[in-house]
């Protein structure tokens, strides 16, 4: 899973090899803007057929690949 959310996070991004930087801060790297944010929040509930409340999640979530693989995996139990 963590493998596929990294595949969207780079096609929404354009940023190439983020494998090998995966443990960044996405918004303070700018991997994210607000409307790529939005983008890739409809991804991964189109992806994972999942609902995400955005302000139902605490906003450091979407800092980290990790916290939004913990995330999808909750939300798909």
């Amino acid at each position: 899973m963590k493998e596929k959310i990294l595949d969207i996070i780079e096609e929404i991004s354009g940023i190439e090899n983020l494998r090998e930087r995966e443990s960044i801060d996405l918004l303070d790297h700018e991997v994210f803007d607000s409307l790529a944010l939005v983008m890739f929040l409809n991804t991964l509930e189109d992806e994972f057929d999942i609902e995400i409340y955005p302000t139902q999640i605490d906003p450091s979530t979407w800092r980290d690949i990790d916290k939004i693989t913990e995330l999808v995996e909750s939300l798909m139990e």
